[in-house]
This record gives structure tokens, sequence and C-alpha cells, in this order.
């Protein structure tokens, strides 16, 4: 058996190829997630306004991490629901969230518990909702002041339980 002679050539090109590798899968990794099962919910705002938004539903542990990440545009009205497992206290940060959001945070009976206006790009920071929620609605920044939404009011549409995976 004759042993494999190993080239300086070949150890040259090594690093080269695990960087482009490993940079391929940072580019993969940066791409917004897509595909999202959507949903019509409404919101009624203090003047019995009702607010229709077309969101999609974030509701498995790995689609909520990545949320709305690298998203480059979101539309009026329309904005992402994270669903959790049981009603508490959540916190979000905006790393790698390229649009600033307004979050609005959802107790299991359809209440906004509170909302977090304006949250800014790329933030480190974390947000709390104000108590235990079962939901958060995440939507480009503005919209809450623009619609008149504040705490104390309903939203349907979303269900209080998360949908079977």
């Amino acid at each position: 058996m004759t042993p494999l002679r190993k080239s300086p050539l070949a150890w040259a090109f090594a690093p080269a190829l695990l960087l482009v590798l490993c940079g391929g899968y940072l580019k993969m990794s940066e791409r917004p997630q897509r595909g999202l099962p959507e949903k019509a919910i409404t919101v009624t705002n203090g003047r019995g306004a009702v607010v229709r938004f077309v969101v999609e539903m974030a509701v498995t542990p790995s689609e909520r991490e990545k949320g709305l990440m690298f998203r480059r545009s979101l539309a009026a009205n329309s904005g992402m629901l994270f669903m959790f497992p049981k009603a508490e206290v959540v916190d979000f940060w905006m790393k790698d969230t390229i649009l600033p959001l307004d979050m609005i945070f959802i107790r299991a009976n359809g209440v906004v518990d509170s909302i977090a206006r304006d949250q800014p790009a790329f933030s480190l920071a974390n947000t709390f909702s104000a108590g235990p929620v079962i939901a958060a609605l995440e939507i480009p920044a503005g919209s809450s002041d623009r619609l008149g939404l504040k705490a104390g009011e309903k939203v349907t549409g979303f269900g209080s339980r998360l949908p079977p995976l």
C-alpha cells in the first residue's frame, strides 16, 4: 500500500476552499425566511375602526428566532405574528432586522397587552411585553400610531392556541 502524498499546493488551496464554503453558508443564513403560512387578523382600535392585517405565522422556535431578519420591505397592513406555546412575558431584539418595527404584544384573550413603538433596526436591546402574552405582532414602524392602536384593544382571528405542527 502506497501512502498518500501530501502536496503543498493542495494545502495552499484548502484554506481558500474552506472560506468559500463558509461564506456560502453565511450568505444562505442571511436570507429572509419565506413561505410561512399567512393569516388575516383584525385589530379594533379605540375609535371602533377595524384594521385588517395579513400576517405570516411564525410558530416553530426556528421560525420565531429568524422572524423578519434580513427582510428589506414590509407592505402596509402586513407583518409577522409570533405564536407562543403558553402565555408568558416574552422579549425580542432587532439583531439583523433591517426594518424598524412596531411590536404589538397580545394576551391569550386577544387583548393588546402593550405596544413597543418604533423599534430601531439592528438594535441588540431587548424589548419585553408588559405581561404574559400568547402572541406578538410585528408591523412596520409607525403603523400603530397611524392606525390609532393602543393597549387594551381587541385582536381577532389569531387564535389563542398554536396550530398543530
